[in-house]
This record gives C-alpha cells, structure tokens and sequence, in this order.
C-alpha cells in the first residue's frame, strides 16, 4: 500500500472541522428515468437547473481542505463532459486519492474514454466505477426506463475489465438498488453477478425515496434479509479469495446492512450519524445539504462567494448538526452509515472480531 494511502487515511479524521468525505452531484441531466430514483424531481428539471460551472468547481474545491472520499453522482456522471476535469481539480486541489463513479453503464464508449482520461491525468488515483444491475435482460431495461441498457452495461463492464490491464487502480464494482420492483428476483442478480463479473464489491442500496412510482418503496425486511445473506456468503468467499483487505471492506459493509435491518425494524437511530458534520452533499448547481435524504439545506455557495467554510460553520449549519443529534435522525443510507461507522472507534472491536472469524 503507498504511502499516500495512510496518509489519507490519517487525514480522513483529521480535516480542521470540514468534511472528509463528499457527494458532489455532478449533473441532474440523465438519459434514464428509474422507477425508484429518489433525484427524479431534479432530473426532470434538467433543463432550467444552472449547474456548476468547471471554474465555479474549481474555486468551490480551493475553499475545501483535504478530501479523502469523492463520490460524484447525478444523474448520469459520465453525461458530463468536463468529468476529468473535475477529478483532476479535487485530485490537485484537495489530495483527494479515493473517487467512486455510479453509472448506469449505458454510455460504453464514452464511460470507457471517460475512465481513461481519469486515470491518465490523475496517476495515483484510486478510481471506483460501480456499475447499477436491478434486474436482468429487459427487466432491468424496466426498471430504468432506458431500453438496451442492460445490454450496454454488460459492453461497459467488458470494456472496463479490459482498461484493468494497465491500470490496477481502476476498480470495477456492482450496486443493486433493492426495491419493490426486484425484492422477488434479487437473489437471481446476485447469482448473475457473481457468476459473470471479476468485482471485488457487490452491494446493496436500500430504496428510498418515491420514484415514479409510490410503491416503489414497499418492500420486505424479509427479502432484504435474503438478498443480505447470500451476498454475505458470495463477500466472505472472495474476501477468501482476494485477502485482508478485502475482507475488512467487506466486515464494514456487513456491519452497515446490520444498522440497516435494526434501524428498520426497531425505527430509531442505532449509530451516530456524522452527515452534516464529517459528510456533505453539494448538488449540481451549489447547493450544500448534509445527506441525501435529510431534505435540510445547509446553504447556497453561490450566495457565499463558494466558501465551503464559512457556510459549513453557519449558524444555521450548526442548528442543522443539533437537529440530527436532537432527533436522533435515522435512516438507510449506506454512505452516511458507513461513515459514521468510520468515525465510531467502538464499532471497530466488532469489525475486527469479525474479520477474524471469517
């Protein structure tokens, strides 16, 4: 492991009160529209949304500290044109060494150049491009609304696996969003995966949100506890396969779909969640919030001439951080809950226990 990578690490938990990890939505523009997307009324409003600019990024990013973790989110990401770009800034301006893309997988050929060109401009780059499978064949065309794209993602992921020839710190991932729609069947898209995919990490988003449909969030806890287990058993075999570290991502994922289930079924808040205080999300035209899910919007960086800081110890930042503590704020959102997690030492005798065991 380089040297860089622990000193990220050291970073994540020192960053003088601003956050380490960020969600930076980089577009609503999207070529599908998800039966269960919970960004679906930002999506279609694409065309009177003012994103960001590249030069109103890039002064956003210089007002930042370190980030350890980027996710860049949409929307589709890789609709974006100047996507390199912005991973170059964060990666120059902010050390930022871990970034996650999620896409639909429906854009093989610019998704791979894309990724490319990432990975040519940011050499040390650890780059992660989780792929979205919900279903199989033209079911999953259904679920997304967008016909061919699961014939497309197969192309894409083909297309990614060959880039992992010369570049080994290209990671290629799946996420199933676990929903209504697919909550009968999302052990065949498990089995799919792991038959048909070299990943090192297959995991599970828990539907929030209404979509286009209201029920596309009436599920079962039984069936996610299904789906829960046998991904569990298909982790432990490639952590056997693949090693420790591996293992140690995979006892944290295991940890967060354990807050996930009891949070469900005992309704309150298991951990302490960090959003809003380690975490922040900034949508694609400035707006900062402390989750996806909260709906509470910390500020506008437009209207704070792009100084993250002064905004992120606002007044009414700091009413929205006791609000979560008050409330005892819960929900399923897997990114919050990991990242409380890595901020929680006391889950760590666990994890490790954990490990160990498997």
């Amino acid at each position: 492991m380089r040297v860089t990578d622990e000193i990220n690490k050291i970073q994540f938990f020192l960053n003088g009160g601003l956050p380490s990890y960020l969600i930076f939505f980089v577009t609503s523009q999207c070529n599908a529209r998800c039966k269960m997307c919970f960004n679906l009324e930002n999506i279609n409003n694409y065309s009177v949304r003012k994103k960001l600019s590249i030069e109103e990024i890039n002064k956003i990013s210089k007002n930042l500290k370190s980030i350890s973790y980027l996710t860049l989110s949409g929307g589709e990401p890789f609709l974006r044109k100047d996507l390199d770009d912005i991973c170059k800034l964060f990666y120059d301006n902010n050390s930022t060494r871990y970034i996650g893309i999620p896409t639909n997988g429906s854009l093989p050929s610019i998704i791979t150049r894309k990724v490319e060109d990432i990975l040519i401009k940011c050499p040390n780059l650890n780059l992660k491009i989780p792929l979205s499978i919900d279903a199989l064949n033209e079911e999953h065309d259904k679920i997304r609304n967008l016909k061919g794209c699961f014939k497309n993602l197969l192309n894409t992921y083909q297309k990614l696996d060959g880039l992992k020839k010369d570049y080994n710190n290209l990671e290629i991932a799946v996420n199933t969003t676990f929903s209504s729609f697919n909550q009968d069947k999302i052990t065949d898209v498990i089995e799919y995966v792991f038959e048909n995919f070299d990943i090192k990490s297959h995991t599970l988003t828990y539907v929030r949100g209404a979509g286009t449909n209201p029920e596309s969030n009436i599920v079962s806890i039984k069936n996610y506890k299904k789906a829960v287990n046998r991904l569990e058993e298909i982790s432990n075999y490639r952590g056997a396969l693949k090693g420790f570290i591996l293992n140690f991502n995979n006892s944290i994922r295991y940890r967060t779909r354990e807050i996930i289930i009891q949070t469900l079924e005992e309704d309150r808040m298991i951990i302490p969640c960090v959003a809003g205080d380690k975490m922040a999300v900034i949508d694609d035209i400035g707006n900062v919030f402390p989750c996806e899910i909260l709906g509470k919007k910390i500020g506008d960086l437009r209207k704070h001439n792009y100084n993250f800081k002064i905004m992120w110890n606002s007044y009414n930042a700091r009413e929205i951080r006791q609000f979560i503590k008050d409330k005892r704020c819960h929900c399923t959102f897997e990114c919050a809950i990991q990242n409380s997690i890595a901020h929680k030492i006391t889950e760590y005798p666990s994890i490790i226990k954990r490990l160990l065991d498997s």
